[in-house]
């Protein structure tokens, strides 16, 4: 589940990502083991390899950020804001 920011000023677009994480809130995150597994993953395997993808996608989010979307420049629109209802 990712959140962000859109800022837009003078026909470009500023982005940040504020949060990106697993969505815990569904039915399979509150699951003890993976819905599918081919590999025989025991219950603190699971849980492990969750805490990790967290951690993984904590540092994409800085990543993104730092490298992609806060490069000063921003996104140039391709028509103006005017003509976007949002």
């Amino acid at each position: 589940m990712t959140t962000g920011s859109i800022k837009t000023r003078d026909d470009v677009l500023y982005m940040s990502i504020l949060s990106h994480k697993l969505d815990n809130d569904n039915k399979g995150a509150q699951q003890a083991y993976p819905v599918k597994d081919s590999i025989g993953i025991t219950e603190n395997e699971y849980r492990e390899f969750l805490s990790t993808f967290g951690y993984y996608l904590n540092k994409q989010k800085d990543w993104l950020n730092d490298h992609v979307l806060n490069n000063g420049r921003g996104v140039h629109l391709p028509m103006g804001t005017d003509e976007i209802k949002v």
